[in-house]
């Protein structure tokens, strides 16, 4: 059921170019609407391929090694909250550049955004542990 050689190492260079032209396009707001639908495309695509294995045992990956978690429906929930957000981003169309952000608003968004990470792997460790039966 998976990609033939040559066809995963196309998918290995095209699906990350296409991540990083998402979000290039999400930061002027002349191109926030192609950027949107990029990344709904690609969310779509990948839940796609998530059905697709289901009933297999494979590791998202999601979090690097930092959170070592099998494709379902927790895949499925970060999925659904990435989409909601792009939809918000299509919709919402107030006419700002995100390049226009000042450095002290991005580095307040960088920690945030880090911290609400650091958060989600912390919380899915704990989770783990405890259904697994090990102590703290």
């Amino acid at each position: 059921m998976g990609l033939s050689g040559a066809t995963a190492a196309a998918a290995a260079v095209a699906v990350p170019a296409a991540e990083a032209a998402g979000a290039a396009l999400l930061l002027p707001a002349y191109t926030r609407p192609y950027g949107a639908i990029l990344v709904l495309t690609l969310l779509v695509a990948f839940g796609g391929a998530v059905w697709r294995a289901r009933g297999r045992h494979i590791d998202c990956g999601c979090f690097g090694s930092a959170l070592q978690e099998e494709l379902g429906a927790g895949t499925y929930g970060r999925i659904a909250i990435c989409a909601s957000l792009a939809v918000y981003t299509l919709l919402e169309a107030d006419g700002r550049s995100l390049l226009a952000v000042g450095t002290p608003d991005l580095a307040c968004m960088a920690l945030i955004s880090a911290g609400l990470m650091a958060a989600y792997v912390l919380i899915s460790s704990i989770a783990r542990h405890r259904k697994s039966g090990l102590t703290l």
